[in-house]
């Protein structure tokens, strides 16, 4: 049954998990095999009072007595068991609906930890300590110099901040608007997008920062966008990433010939937790299926596999040097 509980593992898609459980699952099993031969090789030679302790507890007339004792109150309680049971199995089935799978994992470090210390900064000096990454491309040449597509751009930033709670939202955008208002001396009211696709191109001509080219490629068709966030829980982190999808689905529809994508190693990590959590419960169910299937094999009886039903009738047992016990 341990071996069966390893080799479950092989259902995840995490390799490191995959390969560790059939590997555990062979070791299991054949550490199985050579005792089972060694034992096999030593009661040809020895005889079990050379082999096991007068002492121990496998020879102790109070340990045979307990398990008899044992024995005959399951026999005699098949209800009480049974009820038992259920009342066992529903706690459990409330307690795993109770369950909240998540991964936090700056909290592992204690408070007055340098790492802590320094996370907590960044998140309330500087919008959040995670990074969530976006990347959005056009099949067409120059497309994100058209102020129609950098309106786009435009009203995904408003959802990240209005609807995620991101706080810090970096692009090309926010470089573009920035060269357009120094144009017009710093007035305010000219932090906006160019009226044109010309000028949108001749202020990313002028512009001199070359960190620009990390959020816009040199035939601007790929455009990335990085947005901050406070929040370090992976479930939480999950639920902004069902949202961003669903808003780059919208904003940039596969239609018009955008493939946009929230990307970063910040989704690796919670795509990671997604995948060990339902691969832990598939592995579970199937571990569980096949251990029910080697009961019924061994006891050929369904009930006595599901604990169901237990024989009423306790046989004699017999020992190794082929004496009869009660």
């Amino acid at each position: 049954t341990t071996g069966i509980g390893f080799a479950s593992l092989a259902v995840s898609e995490i390799p490191a998990v995959h390969d560790f459980g059939l590997a555990a699952s062979g070791g299991v099993l054949t550490a199985l095999l050579v005792c089972v031969a060694l034992f096999i090789l030593a009661a040809r030679r020895w005889r079990s009072s050379q082999l096991v302790a007068e002492k121990s507890v496998a020879r102790s007339p109070r340990f045979g007595v307990a398990l008899a004792h044992l024995a005959g109150f399951l026999a005699r309680r098949r209800a009480w068991v049974l009820m038992g049971s259920l009342v066992l199995v529903g706690l459990v089935v409330a307690g795993v609906t109770r369950l909240r799978v998540d991964m936090r994992g700056i909290e592992h470090f204690a408070v007055d930890a340098p790492i802590r210390r320094a996370t907590d900064v960044l998140d309330a000096e500087f919008g959040g300590s995670t990074t969530l990454v976006i990347a959005v491309r056009h099949a067409e040449k120059d497309h994100f110099l058209r102020p129609a597509a950098l309106r786009r751009l435009e009203a995904l930033e408003a959802l990240l901040r209005q609807q995620i709670g991101v706080e810090r939202v970096t692009s090309a955008l926010a470089y573009i608007k920035l060269m357009h208002r120094e144009f017009f001396e710093g007035a305010p009211n000219r932090y906006s997008l160019p009226a044109t696709r010309d000028q949108v191109a001749q202020l990313l001509l002028l512009n001199g920062d070359r960190r620009v080219r990390r959020f816009l490629d040199g035939d601007q068709r790929w455009i990335r966008i990085e947005a901050r966030t406070p929040t370090r829980s992976a479930a939480r982190l999950g639920e902004h990433f069902v949202a961003i999808d669903a808003a780059l689905a919208r904003i940039f529809p596969a239609s018009a010939g955008y493939r946009a994508v929230a990307t970063g190693g910040v989704r690796q990590q919670v795509e990671l937790t997604e995948h060990l959590v339902h691969s832990q419960a598939a592995s579970l169910a199937l571990s569980g299926a096949l251990i029910m299937l080697l009961m019924i094999v061994l006891f050929r009886s369904l009930s006595t596999a599901i604990a169901l039903r237990q024989s009423t009738r306790v046989g004699p047992l017999q020992t190794l040097d082929g004496e009869r016990a009660t």
